[in-house]
């Protein structure tokens, strides 16, 4: 168990408290103030889960199953013994009893298994809705019964409404009687132990027959009960006795049924304190942007920009800080005020907050360890009554904390070795330190002794740590670097708080060279340190914005291949429509030239001759390539020649030399595109269009055999769709139906691409793999409509 001086020089019971500020009910935030964190993993890993569960049911479901009653362990333990409650002691049970209720409703029903944890609880809440509903039934207020809680109590309570309006209405005869107005002190009746009576002035009481029952402070009054409402006030006596025995009657009755369930009733409410407690940590974690940490029974600490949660958030500075991986003993110097003290309570703190359930104020995935036992020596704790001073203090301390170390045990000391002679004090703070190291546990120390940080500068299971302070004024900035001792600086920061300079040259002088040595070495190296980071997050800020700006290039070239695809898409459909109307003409053109040689005759003749001439103005020849038309050579290549596009029929000046795929880029004037050497041809009088549509490539393939079969084998899912593309053209102005496209088996990617195009193409009407006899899967055949 966890010492009472470590969690309060810890600060461990300031968290609490402002952690039950946060609960719902009194007895809730006693119970967590006072809250032990327990020091075993299972448990620890057990409270951790709980609070996490209760964080998702109120910020992601946005279900808060939390109310406010009153505490009824009393009551319920005097109803155990046979006691009769209150009204109010009964309306205190009935609070916990619809509260019960209602938080189980809200629990149970939320169906993510996330929260199966929190939803545990809700099961083992007992519903007691008959009591609740007796007492609804019963109790009116918290001074009354309601007239229903029993046939007799309604029997009573109807005689003395009866009772009570007799009796005024023989008070009123007196109020309004001539006579007995000049009796009365006030025109008005009023109430004495319980019976109605006449307030008389004193000097005409023995004008009044009756019973006096009080006066006034004064004398001037006297209460006198007349004699014809004597026996009225008699009965209604009797009435409200009854009424009282009934009451009691009731109320014993219900405390009878509380007595009955009295275990239940405690037992919910220990469960809804519990889980207002556990709703407490969540809220409170949420207030101190704290993340639930990684729980490990290692006695690894890894914390990520931790915040101590008692420092103001706007003035506290994350620190990043780590032991047990490599190394098991951390230690922390640098400058005074620097931070070294802070970031000791908040290693030891931290894991108490994860003991006890409550997340810490740092980033996701820091790792906090559950150790058997936390042990620290934090302050001046000098004692007067016990004439220790404060070196004695602290040695008698950490005796106490020696007696008790082993594996699993957390060491926090704070300036080790202090408030004596620096000499003795350093080889003391050595020794304890390679004393408390050969336990295997986990410590941390902070010092100004340079003796210290050069002995474990070279010590493999130590890691030197360091408060940064900014070199150029000498002020700390509160951030640890790790791996790094530092330099007290004490002399320095004594000047800039404006020492004078007689006392700053008398400290230095009193130095030895080799300590002057030693601290100059941290100062440069810090200063170097400082100013290597400073370099990386120029780099890292110059980095990102490299990035995005290759980001920015990348989406503008992605945009403009998007833009040269859908012109491509765009010519090719304009060009296929020229093709088909050109096609359509030639045809009809074709026709009437044949009616016109079935009848040859001079008129014809003419027809004829018109008809060839027209013809040949479309484009229609004889042979499919011109005379002068061949393919381009790799060879004849060169950078801003004008190449003829045979498959476009569009002149173009070529931008690229050929690449590995024989593919050059061309400048077509409303688009650059890459093509195939093989589809190019030199400029000549004849196809030199200059842009201008020409349909003659079209034309010409009229009169070939159609083309029925194209082979694709080692032509990627680009250059096939390409290819087929351009078949397709061909065999609609040809006339073919059925096509058979050749692409192997191999991966079947070229295959699934090709599928998957034919799927979207709508000059396509059905395709299939090929049979027997026609390839097999290497094959897919392909019918267009």
């Amino acid at each position: 168990m966890i010492n009472e001086k470590t969690l309060k020089s810890l600060e461990y019971y300031k968290v609490l408290s402002a952690a039950s500020a946060f609960a719902v009910n009194e007895s809730a935030k006693t119970e967590l103030a006072a809250l032990v964190p327990d020091m075993d993993f299972s448990a620890a890993e057990g409270l951790l889960l709980q609070t996490e569960a209760a964080y998702k049911i109120l910020y992601t479901f946005t279900v808060d199953p939390i109310y406010s009653f009153d505490s009824a362990v009393n009551p319920c333990e005097r109803a155990k013994i046979g006691s009769s409650l209150s009204i109010r002691e009964l309306l205190k049970v009935r609070s916990l009893c619809a509260t019960s209720r209602r938080t189980k409703s809200a629990l149970i029903n939320l169906p993510d298994e996330s929260v199966a944890v929190i939803r545990a609880f809700a099961l083992r809440i007992s519903e007691n809705r008959r009591l609740e509903d007796s007492i609804d039934r019963c109790i009116l207020n918290e001074e009354e019964l309601k007239d229903d809680a029993s046939p007799k109590l309604r029997t009573i309570r109807t005689g003395i409404r009866s009772c009570k309006e007799n009796i005024k209405r023989k008070l009123a005869e007196y109020l309004h009687s001539s006579d007995m107005s000049l009796y009365l002190q006030d025109n008005l009746f009023t109430i004495r132990n319980d019976r109605y009576v006449l307030p008389v002035r004193s000097e005409y009481r023995s004008s009044v027959p009756g019973l006096l029952h009080d006066q006034s402070s004064s004398g001037a009054t006297v209460f006198i009960e007349p004699m014809r409402i004597v026996e009225l006030n008699n009965d209604l006596k009797s009435f409200l006795i009854d009424e009282l025995y009934e009451i009691e009657k009731i109320l014993a009755s219900l405390s009878g049924e509380v007595a009955d369930l009295a275990d239940e009733l405690i037992g919910n409410e220990r469960i809804l304190n519990a889980l207002d407690a556990v709703f407490a940590k969540a809220r409170y974690s949420e207030a101190i942007r704290a993340k639930m940490p990684r729980l490990n029974n290692e006695r690894v600490i890894n914390i990520k920009k931790g915040r101590h949660p008692l420092i103001d958030p706007g003035k506290v500075v994350p620190i990043d800080v780590s032991i047990g991986s490599g190394y098991s003993v951390l230690l922390i110097s640098g400058p005074n005020t620097g931070g070294k003290t802070v970031t000791l309570k908040t290693i030891g703190l931290f894991t108490l907050m994860a003991a006890a359930g409550i997340f810490i104020p740092a980033e996701e995935f820091s790792d906090i360890s559950v150790f058997e036992n936390i042990f620290c020596d934090i302050g001046d704790e000098q004692s007067i009554e016990l004439s220790l001073s404060t070196f004695s203090s602290h040695i008698k301390n950490i005796a106490w904390v020696v007696s008790g170390l082993n594996a699993n045990s957390l060491v926090l000391f704070d300036e080790l070795g202090a408030g004596t002679d620096p000499d003795e004090g350093a080889a003391l703070a050595i020794a304890i330190t390679d004393y408390i190291h050969g336990f295997d546990c986990r410590l941390v120390v902070t010092t100004h002794y340079s003796r210290l940080k050069e002995y474990y500068l070279d010590k493999q299971f130590v890691c030197n740590a360091s408060m940064e302070f900014d070199p150029a004024t000498y002020k700390p900035t509160y951030r640890i670097i790790m791996g790094v001792a530092g330099a007290s600086n004490a002399i320095k920061i004594a000047e800039t708080l404006g020492l004078p300079d007689a006392i700053i040259r008398g400290a230095a002088d009193q130095l030895s060279e080799e300590k002057k040595s030693f601290e100059g070495l941290l100062s440069v190296a810090e200063a170097r340190r400082i100013e290597a980071e400073r370099l990386k997050r120029a780099m890292e800020t110059d980095s990102v914005k490299l990035s995005e700006e290759l980001k920015a290039a990348s989406d503008e070239r992605e945009k403009l291949f998007e833009l040269r695809q859908a012109l491509q898409i765009n010519l090719k459909n304009e060009t296929r429509q020229i093709a088909r109307k050109a096609a359509a003409e030639a045809e009809e053109l074709i026709e009437q030239m044949k009616g016109l040689l079935a009848e040859a005759n001079e008129k014809n003749l003419l027809r004829l001759k018109q008809a060839r001439n027209k013809l040949d103005e479309i484009g229609y020849e004889g042979d499919h390539r011109r005379s002068n038309e061949r393919p381009l050579s790799e060879g004849d290549i060169i950078m801003g020649m004008k190449a003829y596009v045979n498959t476009l029929s569009k002149t173009g000046i070529i931008t690229s030399l050929p690449n590995k795929k024989h593919e050059v880029n061309i400048d077509l004037g409303n688009m650059n595109i890459s093509i195939n050497v093989a589809e190019l041809s030199p400029v000549s009088a004849s196809n030199d269009t200059d842009g201008k549509k020409n349909t003659a490539a079209f034309m010409r393939g009229i009169r070939e055999a159609p083309k029925m079969e194209i082979n694709l084998l080692g032509a990627t899912v680009a250059e096939a769709i390409y290819q087929v593309d351009g078949l397709i053209d061909s065999a609609i102005l040809q006339g073919v139906t059925t096509l058979r496209i050749v692409h192997g088996m191999g991966t079947g990617a070229l295959r699934s691409g090709l599928h998957k195009y034919f799927k979207g193409n709508k000059y396509i009407a059905e395709f299939r793999l090929g049979g027997v006899g026609e390839g097999s899967a290497g094959v897919t055949i392909v019918t267009l409509k």
